[in-house]
């Protein structure tokens, strides 16, 4: 994924050195979401597999899967949250395996997920050098927020 030059530019171009060696960005998450076509009774999939379930505590059932290493919650009104992916055909993946989970522990055999997407993406990207912050957001104060003490 290429970073717009400009953008970095705007930023940057008051650092001595600048240009920096070649960026590399690189996404670190993908958070996706679905309906699925019917409600579900997360007591049934909690039983005989090892999924968290506490409804006093938290309202959806949470599933991780270690490979790829991806979290998926499950609410009862169908709505399904799949975080942790690097790219967006993990989440499909999940989203696959889910499906069976759900075959397999309520019966319920036309299972469909409807409106799939991408929710956020998270990336992280290097440019090898210096950013000032502050001078950033003395000349963008207006679009941006800056507070040191966090």
């Amino acid at each position: 994924m290429d970073i717009d030059d400009d953008i970095i530019s705007s930023f940057t171009s008051k650092i001595p050195g600048y240009p920096f060696p070649a960026r590399r960005c690189v996404v670190c998450n993908v958070v996706c979401t679905a309906m699925t076509s019917t409600p579900i009774d997360l007591m049934k999939l909690v039983h005989g597999f090892d999924i968290k379930y506490n409804p006093q505590r938290f309202a959806a059932v949470v599933c991780r899967l270690l490979n790829p290493r991806i979290t998926i919650l499950m609410f009862e009104s169908g709505k399904i949250v799949i975080t942790g992916g690097k790219v967006i055909e993990e989440a499909f993946y999940a989203m696959a395996l889910y499906k069976e989970l759900l075959i397999k522990q309520t019966g319920i055999s036309n299972v469909c997920f409807e409106d799939c997407r991408e929710q956020n993406l998270v990336a992280s990207v290097s440019i090898g050098g210096y950013i000032d912050i502050t001078a950033m957001h003395d000349e963008h104060g207006l679009n941006a927020q800056l507070n040191p003490t966090i």
